[in-house]
Order: structure tokens, then sequence, then C-alpha cells
């Protein structure tokens, strides 16, 4: 059986947040312990999925856990930011297979 004293309460909490994160899903999170949960899954669980704060940042990868939504050093590490473009997402059935794209 497993030694899970190992671990902080925190830690086992991002890990289950990134397990329950899907290949190619969208994911809406906030800061803290939602977003760890998700930077995780981005690196160690499933790359292809996106993650979107709530300040409009998406697929972000941030080297270290910023203190808010609007800190410089998360905005460097994101595909873009969504507020000025209009993204059009097809239905993974009804589309053929590609990334967001802006128009």
């Amino acid at each position: 059986m497993s030694d899970y004293t190992k671990y902080t309460k925190q830690e086992m909490q991002a890990y289950a947040i990134a397990k329950n994160i899907k290949e190619n899903q969208i994911v809406i999170v906030g800061t803290g312990l939602p977003l760890i949960g998700a930077s995780l899954a981005k690196r160690a669980v499933c790359p292809s999925c996106h993650p979107i704060v709530e300040s409009g940042l998406m697929d972000c990868s941030p080297v270290e856990v910023p203190r808010s939504v609007g800190d410089n050093r998360f905005m460097a590490h994101c595909a873009v930011q969504w507020p000025n473009v209009r993204f059009v997402w097809w239905p993974s059935s009804a589309a053929p297979r590609s990334t967001p794209t802006a128009t």
C-alpha cells in the first residue's frame, strides 16, 4: 500500500485536479491551487489540454506560480490573450482536425 503521508493535502489536490483533465480538453481555471493542478496536467499528464484563466489568457504554461492572473511572468508563457480575438471552435465530430484559429 502507498504511503501518502509524504505529500501535503495541497499536493494531493493538485494531482487530483491534473488527473481529471483530459487530452485536448479546454479547462477554465482560477489562480492558486486550480492553476497549479492545470499546470501539472499541461506539463506531465496531458500536454494537449488548453487551460484558460479568468483574465482570458489561454494555453498557459507558467514557470512558477503567479501571484495574480495579471502577473507579467504569467503572461509571457501563454499562447494568446483572447478577449481581443474571436475564436472559432469546431466540435471535434463536426469539423476537420485543427487547433483553434483566430479570426
